[in-house]
């Protein structure tokens, strides 16, 4: 009887054991759906992040460093939130994000809950947002390192509230709206700024704001209406990047000695100094779609430095001016597409010691390069 009892004792404990056990297995069971969930909703942003082409209204990339660069947003709000929420929790180096709309304020205090966000770009700052709610937005994110803005509608009041972005390195201005000189010099403010980009409308504060900026090691001007300063090397003495841009210049004669880097493109230029003696230290120059003629090419000869020369779309250019490229003897590449260089030019590339890479559409001799390895593909 007691062999029963505890026959029957045992065999209550092991229901217990099994119950409890069972219990448990529930509790797996149960957890087990949102790990899977959790796991599908990885694999999601992961499969979005791969193949977003398929999505024309968001897209959502992730590059080889792990930064995630989010563009075109707000287009389907429902799921931008969705994605956003979950790329909220990802663990990343840094995040660009392209705003297209300052105006669902919802949407950007999404944006700027992002833990790692460095970027913010495209923004267009809305008349239907008060100054108030962007100034706390934008200063939430004053980790910010580059800033992107439409600023067409932004008036004066706008101009502080972007000053208080102390550890900007990159700002990029698109059709800045008509404001007095003085209102831009907030921007003075902005002490970590190594890069300006400024693209159309009337930038009157170009001339009193410009001085402040001692920092600045690449300025971009780009269909601005404004007057260029006459001394930007004393006024940016760190400048190694210049592009201008369509700006209507007709000469150049800038003495920049630290500057690398000069693109000078779609401008009516007509003339160049001797850039040698002004910006002796050129790698890059870009005079493509300008006015230059044979005459004015004197202005390249002996840069000692120069490894990049692009003069594509100089249909005035001829073998006439082939000598002065001759004494470029650190050119790496060159762009001579669309000009009327023939066999003069041919012979100085053969020569020149260290070209590798020439691009020449419509090129009179490009067996000779072809030979030579020197032609790129795309010239063929």
């Amino acid at each position: 009887m007691k062999r029963a009892n505890d026959d029957d004792s045992g065999s209550g404990s092991g229901s217990r054991r099994r119950s409890s056990s069972g219990h448990g297995d529930r509790e797996k069971r149960a957890r087990r759906p949102t790990a899977v969930v959790a796991s599908l909703q990885q694999l999601a942003l992961k499969v979005v992040l791969l193949n977003l082409p398929h999505y024309p209204s968001l897209a959502i990339l992730s590059d080889k460093l792990g930064t995630y660069i989010v563009n075109r947003l707000a287009s389907e709000r429902k799921l931008t939130v969705g994605f956003l929420r979950m790329l909220r929790a990802q663990q990343c180096p840094a995040i660009r994000v392209t705003l297209p709309l300052l105006s669902d304020v919802a949407l950007l205090k999404l944006v700027c809950q992002l833990p790692h966000l460095r970027q913010l770009s495209g923004i267009s700052l809305a008349p239907s947002v008060t100054v108030n709610c962007v100034r706390a937005l934008l200063h939430a994110r004053s980790s910010l390192t580059s800033l992107s803005l439409d600023i067409s509608r932004a008036t004066a009041a706008w101009i502080p509230v972007l000053a208080q972005l102390q550890r900007l390195g990159a700002l990029t201005l698109m059709d800045p709206a008509v404001l007095p000189p003085t209102a831009w010099l907030p921007l003075r403010a902005l002490t970590s700024l190594r890069t300006l980009r400024v693209t159309g409308g009337n930038f009157s504060g170009l001339q009193s704001l410009l001085p402040h900026l001692k920092g600045l090691t690449s300025l971009e001007l780009t269909s601005v209406d404004a007057k260029l300063p006459t001394n930007l090397g004393s006024m940016l003495p760190q400048l190694t990047q210049l592009r201008l841009l369509n700006m209507g210049l007709t000469s150049w004669e800038q003495h920049m000695p630290n500057l690398k880097s000069l693109d000078l493109s779609f401008n009516p230029l007509q003339k160049l100094g001797n850039l040698a003696a002004l910006s002796p230290q050129l790698t890059t120059l870009n005079i493509n779609s300008t006015f230059i003629t044979d005459e004015s090419m004197g202005g390249v000869a002996s840069l000692q430095m120069l490894a990049t020369l692009i003069l594509e779309s100089l249909f005035s250019l001829t073998d006439a001016s082939a000598h002065h490229i001759a004494t470029l003897k650190s050119l790496v590449k060159l762009d001579v597409s669309f000009t009327d260089y023939g066999m003069g030019l041919t012979r100085v590339i053969l020569d020149l010691p260290r070209i590798t890479d020439v691009r020449w559409h419509g090129c009179p001799t490009k067996d000779l390069l072809k030979a030579r390895n020197l032609l790129t593909s795309s010239s063929i």
